[in-house]
């Protein structure tokens, strides 16, 4: 089985998403589980973003922070794995959004959703662990 891993941590503020973002697109560029795969590559791109976007505005209250994304790649799925030390965030508790009203809150979670097959959570030693996983196939 062939495993590629990247891993990235920025300070958590609004210039860093598109920093990590593109971080991740040349990642998943140079994969051959997604190079062949637009619409993969997207999902991917866009689960990284939202993810990353919410630690940014949520994770910190405004004191200096740090977001980790960690990619792995093996032969069946991807697994995306933000990090922080903000406070303790479940986003896989967070309600659906009111799709008719898509200014309010949790509609980068519910895009995450959408797109990912599986979803965990866990708060070990002070850090949000949020995994995401997508199967290649």
């Amino acid at each position: 089985m062939t495993v590629q891993r990247a891993h990235v941590t920025m300070t958590a503020i609004p210039s860093s998403v598109g920093v990590i973002t593109d971080f991740t697109r040349r990642f998943f560029e140079l994969s051959p589980y997604v190079v062949e795969n637009a619409e993969l590559s997207y999902a991917l791109q866009l689960m990284v973003s939202e993810a990353v976007t919410n630690v940014v505005r949520h994770a910190y209250d405004d004191e200096p922070g740090e977001v980790g994304v960690e990619l792995l790649f093996d032969d069946e799925r991807a697994v995306l794995l933000i990090t922080d030390q903000g406070k303790p965030f479940d986003p896989t508790r967070v309600a659906s959004p009111d799709l008719d009203n898509p200014l309010g809150h949790g509609l980068g979670v519910f895009l995450i959703r959408e797109h990912a097959d599986a979803l965990s959570y866990s708060y070990v030693d002070q850090t949000n662990m949020f995994r995401i996983e997508k199967r290649l196939s």
